[in-house]
């Protein structure tokens, strides 16, 4: 089931089932009123400042988390193919046998 609605006419409501067009919904006490499209656009800007904050905070603690894991797996995986007597280098080497 899916509900479509123009943003400007609060008051009507489409039903949409399986793709096809099923009914309006149509509601007395807001059938004639009007929502200017600059508020609109307004309160569209707000809610997505507020989801760009909520996902910057989500995402710098994700990163932190993924950071210090990451370093902790990768120093885990050095120490294991290093002999005792190697040094721990970024750069990879290629040695002839």
């Amino acid at each position: 089931m899916t509900l479509r609605f123009d943003p400007r006419d609060v008051g009507e409501i489409r039903v949409f089932h399986d793709d096809g067009f099923l009914c309006r919904a149509v509601s007395a006490d807001l059938a004639g009123e009007t929502v200017p499209l600059r508020e609109i656009i307004l309160a569209r800007s707000r809610r997505r400042c507020e989801l760009r904050a909520v996902l910057k905070t989500a995402t710098r603690g994700s990163k932190h988390c993924w950071k210090s894991s990451g370093e902790q797996s990768r120093r885990l995986k050095m120490q294991k193919r290093l002999p005792n007597n190697a040094t721990s280098t970024c750069l990879k080497r290629y040695r002839n046998k």
